[in-house]
């Protein structure tokens, strides 16, 4: 490693100052985005006082890694803008932004890690291989700040002790992105469902899923792959400073959509759609509660039939009944219908029409 470095010519300072000002202003965009999206999230959801709090860590983290950028581009293009050798040093602020920044990265992995184990405890194993994985590449990039911070010179960037972390950093976070995108979009994939609203809900899911992963694994690995080749120009940097805010904005992008899957999946479901699309699919159902308006409208034409044999609410002229056994769907055309739940489509909107009494 050479101990010097030749100083700046006039004409080579502007080129290196690009990564670290569009970069800034990337940063600053994508900031305001993720204040949008905090704003929504606050707005439209209820959740735990936890899960409230990381959010507000994460906006707050996002806001101090945006201020070391804007300083760090203040330093370069302000302070000494007629000091073409002051490129060479490398500004305190951008060395706390090295750490800083992973922190929200962190905390986004540990979050789509906890997600996946609530998702499906056989995949417990991946819960632990993801938090395991964040938590080791956080730990790599300390080391290139812990080591810059010392000498905090631009040719220390080519040093052995800041590339090697630096890139792992990035392959283990790409890894980690990878494996949360894909353990979600196999537990969801596994759990589709055929009425069509469901099912369109959860494809949604996948889509987006399958989306953050690739977006989160090819920048990561252009962060990388641009470091590894020419780490003293600085145009990394540019991808670098957006990582951290479009981390935090897969995350609540995914809270805040939530609310439109939950409006999708509450409209009322009509006798005569749930069984022109079901019988589209199937004749005969299982696990259906049918809630009609007298007792009779619960008998099948076909004698062969198992019809639900125990009415287990009554209520005015409504009728309740659940049935484990097949039922011909068919044969229910022809009566008025006050609702229809089925358990294994996880459908929990009814239409009770004009009944004056509901039986839940």
């Amino acid at each position: 490693m050479s101990s010097s470095l030749s100083p700046v010519s006039d004409g080579q300072a502007p080129s290196l100052l690009w990564g670290p000002f569009f970069g800034m202003l990337l940063s600053a965009v994508l900031v305001g985005t993720v204040g949008a999206q905090a704003w929504t999230y606050f707005h439209r959801n209820s959740d735990s006082v936890l899960l409230r709090a990381t959010v507000v860590v994460l906006f707050n983290f996002v806001l101090v890694s945006n201020c070391l950028d804007i300083a760090t581009t203040f330093n370069y293009t302000i302070s000494h803008f007629e000091d073409p050798a002051a490129i060479d040093q490398l500004p305190r602020y951008f060395i706390v932004e090295l750490v800083v920044s992973g922190i929200p990265v962190f905390i986004v992995d540990v979050f789509f890690a906890s997600r996946i184990h609530h998702l499906n405890r056989g995949y417990s194993c991946l819960s632990y291989i993801i938090v395991i994985t964040a938590l080791t590449a956080f730990a790599c990039g300390c080391v290139p700040a812990g080591f810059l911070f010392n000498v905090p010179t631009r040719i220390n960037l080519s040093s052995t002790w800041v590339k090697s972390p630096f890139c792992a950093q990035n392959v283990l976070r790409a890894f980690t992105a990878l494996i949360s995108s894909g353990a979600i979009c196999w537990a969801y994939r596994g759990n589709l469902a055929k009425t069509k609203r469901t099912k369109s809900v959860l494809q949604s899911i996948i889509q987006f899923t399958v989306t953050r992963g690739i977006l989160l694994s090819v920048v990561q690995i252009m962060v990388a792959v641009m470091f590894e080749v020419a780490p003293q120009t600085l145009r990394w940097v540019i991808f670098h400073m957006m990582l951290d805010k479009i981390y935090v904005i897969t995350m609540l992008t995914m809270l805040n959509s939530r609310a439109n899957f939950r409006e999708t999946l509450s409209v009322p479901i009509t006798d005569s759609d749930f069984l022109r699309r079901s019988l589209s699919a199937s004749k005969k159902m299982k696990n259906i509660t049918i809630i009609a308006r007298n007792s009779m409208q619960l008998q099948a034409n076909d004698p062969n039939d198992q019809v639900p044999s125990q009415v287990d609410y009554q209520q005015g002229n409504l009728v309740k009944a659940e049935s484990d056994s097949d039922i011909d769907l068919q044969s229910l055309r022809s009566g008025q219908l006050a609702g229809i739940l089925v358990s294994h489509e996880k459908i929990t909107a009814i239409d009770y029409g004009n009944a004056r009494h509901s039986p839940v």
